[in-house]
């Protein structure tokens, strides 16, 4: 509870990117978004035996702001650095899975995204078409017993795309994204644990990302 207050907080305090001369609203949204990775299970290692199902093994949920977000703010918009994007933060929805069909655990985790340049096409009050590129970064978790308390950790480069409808105070928005990840693919121990790993195969979370989001607008 204290992280997501603490994320509120970050996030709120970046609404200030977005003033009244910025085209695009700032909006603070709930977010679910499914992973469909490139490859069709988590890890031909893994089976899943959870019944939530919407499009591949890993769905998140968590919050997000977007905005018209400017870097190196001066009195005015000369001088910096300005693009439409977001940021926001996702915890995996826990999901029950069976190691090499016997030992039991689940898969969590979380996931960071930020934008690092976008423009929205549209410009218009109530509907926005985003065009944007940044980045994934997060771990991936599994949880059991001893064996199983492994990472797998990534950061991915992506592009992303937002059809958003602001009615009101209220805002709708889908997210269709695909990242690359460029980080090492093999699971590591969690924290200090000094206990045997399995030898599971490679993991990488590249693929493509279906999100629904809907929040206030101000």
């Amino acid at each position: 509870m204290k992280e997501i207050l603490t994320i509120l907080l970050i996030f709120f305090s970046c609404s200030v990117f977005s003033q009244s001369d910025a085209r695009l609203k700032t909006s603070l949204d709930f977010i679910l978004m499914s992973k469909m990775l490139n490859s069709n299970e988590l890890s031909d290692d893994l089976n899943k035996t959870s019944p939530i199902k919407l499009f591949q093994p890993i769905n998140y949920i968590g919050i997000s702001l977007t905005s018209r977000i400017l870097i190196n703010k001066r009195s005015s918009y000369e001088g910096s650095y300005i693009y439409d994007g977001y940021i926001e933060y996702l915890q995996i929805i826990p999901t029950q899975i069976k190691v090499l069909d016997s030992l039991e655990g689940k898969v969590n985790g979380f996931n960071f995204g930020l934008t690092l340049g976008g423009i929205d096409l549209l410009k218009n009050k109530k509907i926005d078409f985003i065009t944007c590129f940044g980045f994934n970064t997060g771990r991936i978790w599994l949880n059991g017993d001893n064996l199983i308390k492994q990472k797998n950790p990534y950061f991915a480069p992506m592009v992303t795309i937002i059809p958003r409808v602001s009615i009101g105070h209220y805002s709708f928005q889908i997210r269709a994204s695909y990242d690359y990840d460029i980080s090492k693919k093999g699971w590591r121990r969690k924290g200090f644990s000094k206990s045997e790993m399995l030898d599971l195969k490679k993991f990488s979370s590249q693929g493509f990302n279906m999100s629904i989001g809907i929040g206030y607008a101000f």
